[in-house]
């Protein structure tokens, strides 16, 4: 626990380098008091995703995963987490199911959960399946009285969008907005523009995801300018020059920003 706030922290503080001194510090203290090779693979975990969030590349993620595919003793729901940095969609859905089997302590909650099997389906055209994922998650009980109801709507909007529908989504959107209020909850505030960034992405609204976006890459948040650009949600708007100036805007949060020339090159060729 200890450990994941400062995480938090020091990512909110856009301070990677920091966290991952932090990282070898506490290392061996943990190899004394945690001797089982799982706490190991879990600050492995948190020294790849942290490194893939600074540097917009997968690189440490698949040298760890190489590393440890074949290890008997990988838990789940490591496997799972690097297969999902790397978008293995495949097997990513069959690392989702193997969840509940044991004792996991890094298992994601729901909502990384459900995004991991939504980009998983949809990446991998099982258009089907992925209706009948994103309906069964629409008709569950939505609240409404949440105290952080920007978020409720933020992600309906997401799901909505991914179902199809576009009018709901925009509705969604509006809903989000609404109750929007960075006093009341900031963390709460960013989640839902970088939700409904998501979601006018998957619209074709170019500008208006790149201004809810732009919005998350400004706050101290988990959001980073290198996440963005190693997962495939903004799939749809990626080749637009919107896009590319949001990114290129915070393009200090990387620890190479001269990657962006390349990054871009390569995904105009495609």
């Amino acid at each position: 626990e200890q450990i994941s706030d400062w995480r938090k922290v020091y990512r909110a503080a856009r301070r990677p380098a920091e966290f991952l001194a932090y990282l070898e510090k506490v290392r061996a203290d943990w190899a004394k008091r945690y001797p089982d090779p799982q706490y190991g693979y879990y600050l492995d975990l948190l020294q790849v995703t942290e490194e893939q969030s600074w540097t917009g590349s997968t690189e440490a993620t698949r040298r760890m995963w190489e590393r440890l595919k074949d290890r008997p003793d990988l838990p789940a729901s490591i496997n799972f987490h690097l297969l999902a940095w790397m978008q293995r969609q495949d097997e990513v859905l069959a690392a989702l199911e193997r969840f509940g089997a044991t004792n996991d302590l890094w298992e994601p909650d729901t909502t990384h959960n459900t995004l991991a099997r939504l980009s998983a389906l949809r990446s991998l055209g099982r258009d089907a399946q992925l209706r009948s994922y994103l309906q069964s998650h629409l008709r569950t009980d939505f609240r409404t009285d949440s105290p952080t109801m920007d978020v409720e709507w933020a992600w309906r909007s997401l799901l909505l969008a991914w179902s199809g529908d576009r009018a709901q989504t925009l509705e969604a959107i509006d809903k989000a907005k609404e109750a929007m209020d960075p006093q009341r909850n900031f963390d709460a505030y960013v989640s839902a523009q970088f939700w409904i960034a998501i979601a006018y992405a998957q619209l074709d609204l170019t500008a208006d995801a790149c201004t809810a976006l732009d919005v998350a890459l400004s706050s101290p948040n988990y959001w980073t300018t290198g996440i963005v650009m190693t997962r495939d949600w903004f799939d749809p708007i990626r080749h637009t020059p919107e896009f590319e100036a949001v990114i290129r805007k915070h393009a200090d949060q990387l620890k190479d920003p001269a990657i962006l020339d390349s990054y871009f090159a390569k995904d105009a060729a495609h």
